[in-house]
C-alpha cells in the first residue's frame, strides 16, 4: 500500500475519505518581547483578540499548525484552502469573485502581488475542486502534492500577515477595502452569474 498521495495512479490508490484533526495547538512559538515585530501576532496567538479579523487570524494560525499533522496530503491541502477563505473573510463569494478576494486580501495593495497570487490560487483551486467534487487524489490529478502544499501555505501565510497588519477590524471594513483595492487594480465589477466560475468571468487582462 503506497504511503504517499502524490504517486501516479496504478493498481492501488490510497486516499482518506474523512477529515481528522487533534484539537491541540501545534502552532508556532512566537517571540512576544517588547519591540519585536511579531509581538502583535504573539498576542493574538495567545488568545488576546480585539475584533473579528484578529479572531480569524488566530484561527488560521491554529489550523495552519494542525494541517501538517493530518493523515494525507489532500487533507492538508484542503485545510489550508479553507483556512485562507476564512482568514480573508470571503463570506458568500464564490467562483472568480472568491479567487479575486483572496488574492487582493493577501496582496498588501501591490498589484504585482495580486496578479501572482491570483494566477497561483486559480490553479490551486482547480486542484481543490478535483479533490472535493471528483474525489480524486493528487496522484490521480497528475500533480505533485508537495509543490501545491508549499504554494497554498504561502497564500495562507500572506492572508494571516495581512489580517494582522492591515488594521482592519470588521467584515464591512474588509469588504470595502478589498472592493476598493480591486478597482485600483483595474478589475471590473462582477455581475450576478459571473462569479460562478472563473472560466465564465470577465477578461482581467492580467
Amino acid at each position: 500500500m503506497p504511503d504517499a498521495a502524490d504517486i501516479p495512479e496504478r493498481l492501488v490508490v490510497a486516499k482518506g475519505q474523512v477529515f481528522e484533526a487533534n484539537n491541540v495547538w501545534l502552532g508556532l512559538e512566537i517571540d512576544s518581547h517588547p519591540g519585536c515585530e511579531a509581538s502583535q501576532m504573539a498576542t493574538i496567538a495567545a488568545g488576546i483578540v480585539a475584533n473579528v479579523v484578529e479572531e480569524r487570524a488566530r484561527a488560521a494560525l491554529r489550523m495552519r499548525g494542525q494541517s501538517f499533522f493530518l493523515l494525507n496530503d489532500e487533507m492538508k491541502f484542503l485545510s489550508l484552502v479553507f483556512s485562507a477563505d476564512a482568514c480573508a473573510l470571503v463570506e458568500k463569494k464564490t467562483g472568480l469573485a472568491q479567487r479575486l478576494h483572496v488574492a487582493a486580501f493577501a496582496s498588501f495593495g501591490r498589484k504585482e502581488n495580486f496578479e501572482e497570487h491570483l494566477q497561483v490560487f486559480k490553479k490551486l483551486y482547480k486542484f481543490r475542486n478535483g479533490i472535493v467534487h471528483q474525489g480524486k487524489s493528487f496522484g490521480e490529478l497528475g500533480i505533485t502534492a508537495k509543490e501545491c502544499l508549499i504554494m497554498m501555505d504561502n497564500i495562507l501565510c500572506c492572508c494571516i500577515d495581512a489580517a494582522i497588519r492591515e488594521g482592519w477590524t470588521t467584515k464591512a471594513e474588509v469588504k470595502h477595502a478589498i472592493d476598493a483595492r480591486l478597482l485600483s487594480f483595474g478589475v471590473p465589477t462582477l455581475t450576478p452569474g459571473e462569479d460562478v466560475d472563473e472560466e465564465t468571468g470577465p477578461s482581467l487582462n492580467i
